[in-house]
């Protein structure tokens, strides 16, 4: 099914959900031997989506997660609140840091 919908290699039944959540653990391996915070990031529609998006691939699916987690870090995603945006002024600046 995977396969058909998402464009990817179909030999070796590498389209099943055995294989791919083998890929997901190797790819929460990896972050977790860089950093065991990177796994709280994600969860596991994220893992499956970052690995079917690379074509499952797990090395451009590690690279791709640590991108958005540098991303995250340096506009400071994380420590936004809803409750931040209670002024428009607020609301500028975030879509000011985020298309900047």
């Amino acid at each position: 099914m995977f396969s058909y919908i998402f464009n990817l290699p179909t030999n070796d039944n590498k389209t099943d959900d055995n294989y791919i959540n083998e890929l997901i653990s190797q790819l929460k391996t990896k972050l977790n031997s860089d950093n065991p915070e990177y796994l709280s990031y994600f969860t596991e529609t994220a893992f499956r989506r970052f690995i079917i998006a690379r074509k499952l691939n797990v090395d451009d699916a590690y690279k791709a997660m640590i991108n958005y987690i540098t991303w995250r870090k340096s506009k400071n995603v994380d420590s936004i609140k809803t409750t931040d945006f209670q002024t428009e002024s607020k609301k500028k600046l975030l879509f000011k840091i985020i298309t900047h």
